[in-house]
């Protein structure tokens, strides 16, 4: 039966095995239902991974948490153990599928599973250096005898293993006390509970085990956030860190109203002397904008030294898309403007991907700045109309930005429900645009590497 699963779930599919007995597939479909006359199409749709972002002490982004969409794994909750099987199952094959150690460098993989799956073998293909299983325990975190041992073998191997507490009046057995991590669903707690439970853990620890860290799940404010930052935790995620309530534009250490004048000579077709002088009054933009052009990510087979060079070698339309990048550069930077960001340069890699597949449309660099440009509201503190006003932009980028319906918006509209998590609205999406679930999930973690490299050249 896990075969056809697995197929209804994505992922690869193991030989043909015999016909299922129909009371199974209909077990299932309760959870998962298919629509009507589209089996193939909406089981690509179960297997799109999405990802969330966690944050340290620091306000740096520690990780990312992967799962399959949320309407999902709450149609699961109450299900039977195979159920989450093939669940766990349909996730840990797209993870593995890719090396999260090299798209996520020293971030941590934080995968939730359910105890029975600690049987999966697929959980052999995940990388011990950065990735923790997050155990769901349920309102009774039990962990069967026969497990304790594969639970010890993964430890062995390297992986960090962690809880996540739904109840406060759940028991800890022993075995959970000993966790490397406990994730707590702060929806579910009032504050004297979350420091009950956090001082019961403390003292249910064999002597002698390093401190464990804490995680503080679905924080909703930026209030919900202090409080638990004063309360101890390490990690902490939630709607707060994409919120845009209260956002300030970020402090850059260039001009960008200079910045924008700059971008709209290179699209007027000025001459490179012109562009050039233009950025040698902000020595900090091409200092940095040189780094960008020479890092092993174009490809360049000489060094570029100059401005004029980088235009006669690389031609206007990738000067200006890596010109763009430099709006996004900001100094002293709290969460909101790292997350600001990396999801400007997510979402512009992402559909710059997906070019001319499906019902995008072909132009890979234009893409790229409808995805990176859709954020500027945020990054400069006005409205978006007022903006695109200001920016010389390709006619189809501006009008997907300003909500014109295209193939352009639906691209764009894709992007933003792939963050959204939001499985009818992510579904409806990429049918709009012709792509699988498979495909999305795809270039949505290739993005996520990319946008890696690209924050570690600024960070360095």
């Amino acid at each position: 039966m896990l075969g056809k699963l697995r197929k209804l779930f994505g992922g690869a599919s193991p030989p043909a095995a015999p016909a299922e007995a129909p009371s199974d597939f209909e077990r299932l479909n309760q959870v998962a239902p298919l629509k009507a006359k589209a089996p193939s199409s909406d089981g690509d749709r179960r297997s799109f991974v999405c990802r969330e972002a966690i944050l340290d002490r620091q306000e740096k982004i520690a990780g990312y948490e992967f799962s399959l969409t949320e309407r999902l794994q709450s149609r699961l909750s109450q299900k039977s153990q195979l159920l989450h099987r093939v669940y766990d199952d349909a996730l840990l094959r797209n993870l593995v599928q890719h090396d999260l150690q090299n798209l996520l460098g020293n971030r941590i993989a934080f995968v939730h599973l359910s105890p029975a799956s600690l049987l999966n073998p697929l959980i052999d293909g995940l990388s011990p250096a950065n990735t923790v299983l997050v155990l769901d325990s349920g309102d009774t975190p039990e962990l069967p005898t026969e497990l304790a041992g594969v639970l010890a073998r993964q430890r062995q191997r390297g992986l960090r293993i962690g809880w996540l507490l739904r109840s406060p009046q759940a028991t800890i057995p022993l075995h959970v006390a000993d966790a490397d991590m406990f994730q707590i669903d702060a929806l579910a707690f009032d504050g004297l509970q979350i420091r009950s439970v956090m001082r019961d853990l403390s003292g249910m620890r064999t002597a002698g085990l390093p401190k464990a860290a804490f995680i503080a799940r679905n924080l909703l404010t930026f209030d919900d956030f202090n409080l638990c930052f004063n309360g101890g935790f390490d990690y902490f995620q939630g709607p707060f860190v994409t919120s845009r309530e209260n956002w300030r534009a970020p402090k850059s250490d260039v001009d960008r109203l200079h910045f924008i004048t700059l971008l709209n000579l290179v699209r007027q077709g000025a001459e490179y002397d012109v562009i050039a002088d233009h950025m040698r009054q902000e020595p900090v933009m091409t200092f940095k904008l040189l780094r960008y052009l020479n890092s092993p990510l174009l490809g360049l087979q000489q060094k570029i030294t100059s401005v004029s060079q980088a235009l006669l070698i690389i031609g206007r339309d990738k000067f200006y898309r890596w010109l763009s990048l430099l709006l996004f550069s900001v100094r002293d930077q709290g969460y909101r403007e790292r997350i600001l960001a990396e999801q400007a340069l997510t979402r512009g890699r992402f559909l710059e991907s997906l070019a001319g597949q499906g019902g995008i449309p072909p132009v890979a660099n234009d893409l790229f700045l409808l995805g990176l440009f859709s954020l500027l509201d945020v990054l400069l503190g006005l409205p978006l109309a007022e903006i695109v006003a200001r920016v010389q932009l390709p006619e189809p980028v501006r009008d997907a930005l300003l909500g014109q319906a295209s193939a352009w918006r639906d691209a764009l509209d894709l992007a933003m429900a792939y963050e959204s998590g939001d499985e009818a609205r992510l579904g409806d999406a990429a049918a709009r645009c012709g792509i699988d679930a498979g495909r999305v999930t795809e270039a949505a973690l290739e993005a996520l590497g990319w946008t890696r490299e690209i924050t570690s050249m600024e960070e360095g």
